[in-house]
């Protein structure tokens, strides 16, 4: 073998001897490291009565089969109990499916209070929270009392806006279409605002007759649709306040116009809010009262044919 040739192959040798243990750290660091797997968790209802079951559900990305989700749950009473015992933690370890996906049926919801759930990844660092509130009968009232004082401020705040908004806007025929718009909306407020307490039927009586599964199943539908109405409220109001009230008169009214669309869009929301409660009590509850024989009656009538 000549010089030139052995000098190749040393050199060659070397080359992949020095590749191979530049390569071996990384692949041994590679086998080792636990990769933070995300996940994700949703929980449905968000609020409902003791005894209600409460679907907590996710994803993940997929893994090997018999792998499982952790699911912890952390219970605050409200109010706390007399004796002063915390209720136990709820902790569960769901199967993952082929495509990551994970699901699990909380049935034990028997304290009111709120209920904090944090989930942890099959391979335990990657964390997702989220919280449900299982509330008594009384929380229609609270509910129905929250979404009403959202609605007044929020139209509080919009009459407000809208005066001082135009009030620098300089006259013109575009101002006064606007302004008619606005006297229009404004009226409708009043209206709606006088007529409220006797729009949204009280359900608590008629919810409080049904069986305690029929009860806890029917009752969830009417605290998302008070909860609906409270959160577009807050989120129309955020929106109004935000006005520019530093911008040129154009941009004023535009702005004016803005918050019209605002108010209307509110005024249909919650009319739509009140019809479905209207129809799930006519529908759902009423038909629940009678198969149930436990419907209420007032003066020689059954209490359910209100809402029939």
């Amino acid at each position: 073998m000549n010089a030139a040739l052995q000098k190749l192959l040393r050199s060659s040798a070397f080359a992949a001897t020095v590749l191979f243990f530049a390569l071996l750290p990384i692949s041994a660091s590679a086998q080792m490291e636990t990769i933070d797997a995300p996940i994700s968790v949703v929980v449905n209802p968000k609020v409902a009565l003791p005894g209600a079951p409460i679907t907590l559900s996710g994803q993940t990305p997929p893994v090997q089969v018999g792998a499982k989700v952790n699911v912890l749950i952390n219970i605050e009473q409200m109010p706390k109990s007399a004796n002063g015992k915390e209720a136990k933690p709820i902790q569960l370890d769901v199967a993952v499916n082929a495509k990551g996906g994970w699901a699990l049926i909380v049935k034990n919801t028997v304290h009111i209070g709120r209920y904090t759930v944090k989930v942890t990844a099959p391979d335990g660092k990657g964390e997702a929270t989220t919280q449900f509130d299982v509330v008594g009968e009384d929380a229609f009232d609270e509910f129905r009392q929250e979404y009403e004082a959202s609605l007044d401020k929020t139209e509080t705040t919009f009459v407000i806006t809208i005066e001082k908004l135009l009030a620098d806007i300089p006259d013109s025929a575009e101002k006064q279409e606007v302004v008619k718009r606005f006297q229009v909306i404004q009226n409708k407020l009043k209206q709606r605002r006088a007529q409220r307490p006797k729009l949204m039927p009280d359900p608590k009586s008629v919810i409080a007759a049904l069986p305690p599964a029929k009860k806890a199943e029917l009752s969830t539908p009417i605290f998302e649709a008070f909860e609906k109405i409270t959160v577009e409220s807050n989120k129309v109001g955020d929106s109004i306040r935000a006005s520019r009230f530093g911008a040129s008169a154009c941009e004023k009214l535009d702005t004016v116009v803005e918050a019209l669309n605002l108010a209307s869009t509110l005024m249909n929301f919650e009319r739509n809010a009140v019809n479905l409660v209207i129809n799930h009590l006519t529908d759902k509850v009423s038909p629940a009262l009678i198969e149930s024989e436990v419907c209420p009656r007032r003066g020689g009538k059954s209490f359910c044919c209100q809402f029939s």
